[in-house]
């Protein structure tokens, strides 16, 4: 049984409109608290809840978010020769990649296994949203003073610049603002690239608001944001830049692995491990 370093990331729920999305997603949770859940398509693969269940001395759920896959399936080969052939699965079968997360009601901060061959928490968010009914937002735990103060609403905004890349026109999914949705649905129309751009006001003037909930919906979103760098004014008039990739709150722990997978009741005690090692805005 060997052991690998996982990365761990952190979420709030949201609604639309950025206020807590906490009610929201105890709800989709509670009606999703059973064994196995309802397979859901998001392109570009069904997805499924699995194993979710309550911990309720520690007021936390925990489960695997799985990306099933019955196509476009590798080959297996043989080291010592150029044979090869397909894996064959019964018409039920798929191949399953997991993320798994933890819930903290206390918190209200969602731990989430980051896995490349998986799915990013954005798709996790649209499957909480279809099955509670109502989109919810899954926005990234920032872990720099400055940087939570900001999009709390203090500071000035002076100029934002950022990079992001996109390999399917599904990720773009977020509507919080005018701007995002309007951007989102000209990208959507793209088979994959990489945008990169700069905002800057008017002399005199600061970023908006909604500017700031667009930057949230860029990271909050299934594209891969490189770069998100904000330069605010503080009260001393002083510029002060922030980079938002690097604020994003993160853990690494080594888990003891079962096979292709980690262990389960191992990988759900460093989500929970992390979580009690972390200080989040709010608490």
């Amino acid at each position: 049984m060997g052991i690998k370093e996982f990365k761990i990331e952190f979420y709030r729920a949201q609604d639309i409109n950025g206020n807590s999305g906490h009610g929201l997603i105890l709800s989709a949770l509670e009606l999703m608290k059973q064994p196995t859940t309802d397979v859901i398509s998001i392109f570009p693969h069904d997805h499924q809840v699995r194993n979710l269940s309550f911990q309720s001395r520690e007021e936390f759920y925990q489960g695997i978010f799985g990306t099933l896959r019955d196509n476009h399936l590798p080959h297996i080969v043989s080291k010592n020769s150029d044979a090869e052939k397909p894996i064959n699965m019964e018409p039920d079968e798929n191949l399953i990649e997991k993320n798994y997360f933890l819930y903290s009601c206390k918190r209200e901060v969602l731990a989430y296994q980051a896995n490349g061959h998986g799915s990013y928490a954005g798709r996790l968010a649209k499957y909480i949203s279809k099955v509670a009914g109502q989109e919810i937002i899954l926005a990234p735990v920032l872990n720099n003073d400055s940087a939570r103060r900001l999009m709390e609403g203090d500071g000035q905004a002076k100029s934002i610049e950022f990079s992001f890349s996109w390999s399917s026109p599904d990720v773009f999914n977020n509507k919080k603002t005018r701007m995002t949705e309007d951007l989102f649905k000209t990208l959507s129309k793209t088979e994959g690239a990489r945008l990169k751009m700069k905002i800057t006001p008017p002399r005199g003037k600061f970023l908006s608001r909604d500017m700031k909930t667009f930057v949230q919906d860029i990271l909050s979103s299934d594209v891969k944001t490189t770069i998100a760098k904000l330069t605010i004014e503080n009260e001393d008039g002083m510029l002060h830049p922030v980079d938002l990739v690097a604020s994003r709150l993160i853990a690494r722990k080594q888990v003891k692995m079962a096979g292709r997978y980690p262990d389960l009741h191992e990988m759900f005690s460093k989500l929970y491990e992390s979580l009690s090692e972390i200080s989040t805005n709010g608490d």
